[in-house]
């Protein structure tokens, strides 16, 4: 009876702000507010390309690192707009269960055993006919690489 919708794009706020009502039992975070850009953050140099924006890697990333915590759609909300640094996050609608837990509407542990023995850790890309593991677990060290760009501008 509830959904959670993750927006990210340049001006994603243009699609709730002013636009999504209480009524209709739906939370909605963006990566920007109506105005101002979204960036193309996480740069893999295996694969030569923009895997994520600023926002889509940080919601991700916090999803990853407070799974078990029972951390609430709130607390994420705010916590990722706290480290954002190139867009203003927005929060949309109905705000009455806000502090229900994320795992309530991401599903991992399905997903998790839909794909069976396959491990998230095992996947890799070729390249020069070497594989390489993409990097997918949480690094709380990890520092975005600097190349980032306005995503209207990636190819």
């Amino acid at each position: 009876n509830e959904l959670v919708f993750y927006l990210e794009a340049c001006e994603s706020g243009s699609m709730f702000d002013n636009l999504l009502e209480d009524e209709l039992s739906i939370f909605a975070t963006t990566a920007a507010n109506p105005y101002e850009s979204s960036f193309a953050y996480y740069y893999n140099d295996t694969l030569g390309t923009y895997m994520a924006d600023e926002y889509s890697i940080r919601w991700m990333q916090d999803t990853t690192k407070n799974w078990d915590k029972d951390e609430s759609l709130i607390t994420q909300f705010e916590d990722v707009a706290d480290i954002v640094e190139l867009s203003s996050p927005q929060k949309y609608g109905d705000e009455s269960f806000e502090d229900v837990t994320i795992h309530d509407f991401e599903d991992f542990e399905y997903h998790q055993h839909k794909i069976g023995r396959r491990k998230y850790d095992d996947i890799c890309v070729q390249k020069n006919d070497q594989y390489t593991p993409v990097p997918n677990t949480f690094d709380e060290n990890w520092i975005p690489d600097e190349r980032y760009v306005d995503s209207r501008d990636v190819k």
